[in-house]
């Protein structure tokens, strides 16, 4: 598959390998925004995200590495396609809801809401991870 990202997830799950895929991103972008304004933009080099298996044969699991606050993990279904994939079918662990994943031959970006007990101060968070570097198993 060389360069691509999702082509790179995809055969590492068609495999059925029990460990975990390890991508390494030159730069991620993460975005943070109130009521659809930007708060602030941090960029970071090397961001990181593993991918594994996950106990159910339709999903996968995506590990965040290199979160604002946390690291955390989701599930996704597996993606169909070695072009594209786009899925509204996230399950974050709370307080993130709302979740997006687009993956791309060229880019991983996900988007979430953190969950507040205020709706007016909900933030929305995207993070954009280009510039591939690296895909470890």
């Amino acid at each position: 598959m060389g360069n691509n990202v999702l082509g790179e997830i995809k055969a590492f799950l068609d495999r059925g390998s029990s460990t975990s895929l390890e991508i390494v991103f030159g730069l991620l972008e993460i975005k943070t925004m109130v009521k659809g304004e930007l708060l602030k933009t941090m960029v970071k080099q090397n961001g990181r995200l593993r991918i594994r298996k996950s106990k159910n044969d339709n999903r996968a699991q995506m590990e965040v590495l290199d979160n604002l606050v946390f690291n955390f993990d989701f599930s996704f279904p597996y993606p169909k396609s070695y072009e594209y994939y786009k899925s509204n079918d996230l399950e974050l662990p709370r307080p993130l809801t709302l979740g997006s994943l687009i993956i791309d031959k060229e880019f991983i970006e996900l988007e979430f809401t953190i969950d507040t007990l205020d709706s007016k101060i909900k933030v929305a968070v995207k993070h954009r991870y280009n510039e591939l570097q690296l895909i470890n198993q």
